[in-house]
Order: C-alpha cells, then sequence, then structure tokens
C-alpha cells in the first residue's frame, strides 16, 4: 500500500466468463447502478479482496449489515478523498456452495439500502483526504 500511496487497495475478477451469463448480467448491472448512482468508479465492487488502512476505517463509519457494506465503505472512502486503487487476480469460480447475492431477498436488502444510505453517502463529504 505504502508502494502506491494507496489508503485502500481493492481487486476485480479478471475473467468471470466461468460464472455463467446470468452473473456476469447481475454484476454488470449493480456496478452500474452503483456508478449512476453514487458515481464509485470500481470494477468490481463486491469482490472480498480489499485491504484497508485502519485511518479509513475510523473516517468511515459504517451502517450496512448486509452485502451493501463493500459499496457504502468503497463510496465513503473516495468520497473523503482517500486513494482507492484496484489490481486485477486471477479468480476461480467457487468449487462449494452457491452464492446468495443473486436472491430475491439480498437484492431487496441491497437496494434498501441504497436507498436509505444513498444520500447519506453522497453527502458525506467533499472529495478532499482529512487532515
Amino acid at each position: 500500500m505504502r508502494y502506491y500511496e494507496a489508503d485502500v487497495v481493492a481487486a476485480y475478477r479478471h475473467d468471470r466468463t466461468g460464472e455463467g451469463l446470468q452473473r456476469l448480467v447481475y454484476s454488470h448491472a449493480y456496478n452500474s447502478l452503483i456508478r449512476a448512482a453514487l458515481g464509485l468508479r470500481v470494477r468490481d465492487v463486491n469482490f472480498a479482496a480489499k485491504l484497508i488502512k485502519r485511518e479509513v476505517l475510523d473516517a468511515c463509519p459504517l451502517v450496512s449489515e448486509g452485502s451493501f457494506i463493500d459499496v457504502e465503505l468503497l463510496a465513503k472512502a473516495e468520497r473523503r478523498g482517500f486513494r482507492i486503487i484496484q489490481f486485477g487476480v486471477d479468480y476461480f469460480p467457487r468449487s462449494r456452495g452457491v452464492s446468495t447475492l443473486s436472491s430475491g431477498p439480498v437484492i431487496l436488502k441491497i437496494l434498501r439500502e441504497l436507498i436509505a444510505l444513498g444520500p447519506e453517502i453522497r453527502a458525506s463529504g467533499p472529495r478532499t483526504k482529512p487532515l
């Protein structure tokens, strides 16, 4: 993180074709919605691989209790002027279990949190790093 002078390092998946067309469509739609609603330009907002400085966590109180927490963290960090860098990683679809992100109840919860927290995130401060 020091080498890149980054406050947040977020990975994104290079090749997602192994996940199937439906997952690709859902992911693209979700990332596009987040870009349009919050202005957050991250390639793969919900990919779990992230390194975050403690300073960022201290400056960005989180209230989401679900899958929206990645968006909340990255959007608040960006709005507060923290530097986010991204790097691509090789990704292999899970061999066990099933993602719950595409289930109706999870999608509804994410949308409810976007509606509830979106205004707060958009108004969460200037795009400058705190002192």
